[in-house]
């Protein structure tokens, strides 16, 4: 289905574009029979229908989510975690990411700056250096994977911790 304000391509059984967020034309059900394709006739919602309240976590992922999913998935390789944001700016599914990505660059760059004064003061504690660098890999490919699996899970430990972007 596409929208008749912008033109742009939404999923079906969408209420509103999430491209212009203005309300898109839906199926009739009313004792009106389907046209030769099968489809039901669609009835257009008046324009003053309020757009659906902005959800941090919706049930779904609309289409446009999904085809999005491998800029999700690199949002978790470092400083590439503001592609969500570039690409599809408007998606909450790409802000959870984008956010999710912000927060393992930022905590892996503190803890190898701590782990390495202690390790530069106590040298036979380099293994928790390692420890930590595994330990920041596992949940890099944690999220990956729930990226690409169209899962909104925060990260084990450090994915709750704050929202820095909204």
């Amino acid at each position: 289905m596409f929208c008749k304000n912008c033109g742009k391509e939404v999923a079906d059984g969408m209420k509103f574009c999430d491209g212009c967020g203005s309300p898109l034309e839906q199926p009739t059900n009313a004792g009106q029979q389907p046209d030769m394709n099968g489809q039901q006739p669609y009835q257009s919602y008046t324009t003053n229908t309020p757009p659906p309240p902005y959800q941090q976590n919706p049930v779904g992922a609309n289409a446009n989510d999904s085809s999005n999913k491998i800029i999700f998935v690199l949002a978790y390789l470092g400083i590439l975690f503001f592609l969500p944001l570039v690409v599809c700016p408007n998606s909450a599914v790409g802000k959870f990411h984008a956010n999710q990505g912000l927060l393992l660059l930022l905590v892996s760059i503190v803890g190898q700056i701590v782990f390495s004064i202690i390790t530069f003061a106590v040298p036979f504690l380099y293994f928790l250096s390692t420890l930590f660098a595994l330990a920041i890999l596992a949940l890099m490919i944690y999220g990956m994977v729930n990226a690409y699996n169209d899962k909104q899970v925060p990260l084990p430990v450090i994915g709750t911790l704050f929202t820095l972007i909204k």
